[in-house]
């Protein structure tokens, strides 16, 4: 009868665990593991090998996170997680479809296709740190890289996001673009005329939806607005996204969410009663502001008694 396959060292359990499941069949050889224990341990579907090398726990699913970490260590030493990779990573949007990393080395790497590798000359490691046990890129250089891939809107929305959160500064991501801008890449450009114009009369904007909006109205020389102001009505005390308070007119940004039946509802109610105080209610979409700017501008500015 076939013996059960030897168990692992416990340290190899360990590293799997921080690299969120994935180790590579070198990381196992370092640790004194057999290659014959770890052809055991693949045929006995313990282990999958998902990459050529890369291995992951059967228990294991492949997640975002695991791919990152895959990709990672199969470009070491100096391989990181790029563009919207790095900014998925930490929550400023999703994970894409392929995972993008970055390195400095000219050779050709024959990597799956689940994986594009950047190649670039002008990579320091001031660009580089470690994030959830794995390296990526700076925010910073993630803005910028990404910058070329997304539309102005997009990229306006990553940036002011960024911001908004405290995983980067306007003067960071000026400072780090202008440098970058001498190799004529099209990415600085794009994200220096945005940080450069970052809206200041908007402190209280929460939402990048708000943020945005933020940069419409003071590039429209509207009266400045407070945002996220509480308007007290009859019935009772509203959180309004912005409000001009003298003239009256409340303008509400909303999202996906609004859709709902239940915040339907809602939404209804507090237009009643917000126009029953004697404010005037204009509810907006993201699309007003990108496909519709001068319907926009023209129905507040009507609103606000300014003219045409």
């Amino acid at each position: 009868m076939q013996s059960p396959p030897a168990a692992l060292p416990l340290d190899v359990t360990r590293l799997a665990l921080r690299q969120h499941g994935i180790i590579l069949v070198e990381q196992l050889v370092l640790l004194g593991v057999p290659r014959r224990t770890i052809r055991t341990q693949v045929s006995t579907r313990r282990w999958r090998e998902v990459y050529p090398g890369v291995l992951v726990s059967a228990t294991q699913p492949m997640t975002d996170l695991a791919k990152c970490t895959a990709a990672t260590l199969m470009l070491r030493p100096d391989g990181a997680l790029a563009q919207h990779s790095a900014l998925a990573l930490r929550g400023l949007t999703s994970f894409p479809s392929q995972t993008h990393v970055v390195t400095q080395h000219a050779r050709r790497y024959r990597l799956p296709r689940d994986f594009v590798v950047h190649r670039t000359r002008d990579f320091p490691e001031s660009d580089v740190c470690v994030l959830r046990g794995m390296r990526t890129t700076t925010v910073e250089r993630a803005l910028i890289d990404a910058a070329p891939t997304c539309t102005h809107t997009h990229l306006t929305l990553l940036i002011d996001e960024s911001i908004r959160r405290g995983a980067a500064t306007a003067d960071r991501l000026l400072e780090r673009a202008l440098e970058l801008k001498k190799f004529g890449r099209r990415g600085p450009k794009e994200v220096i005329e945005i940080a450069a114009t970052r809206p200041a009369s908007a402190p209280d904007a929460r939402s990048p939806f708000e943020i945005l909006a933020a940069r419409a109205l003071e590039e429209w020389a509207l009266p400045r607005p407070e945002f996220n102001a509480r308007v007290v009505t009859p019935q009772r005390t509203y959180e309004c996204d912005v409000v001009w308070r003298q003239e009256r007119v409340i303008l509400e940004c909303d999202s996906r969410i609004h859709d709902l039946e239940d915040q339907r509802q809602f939404d209804q109610l507090k237009d009643e009663n917000l126009r029953t105080a004697g404010f005037r209610v204009i509810r907006v979409r993201l699309t007003h502001f990108t496909r519709r700017p001068r319907e926009l501008r023209k129905r507040l500015t009507g609103a606000l008694g300014l003219g045409t």
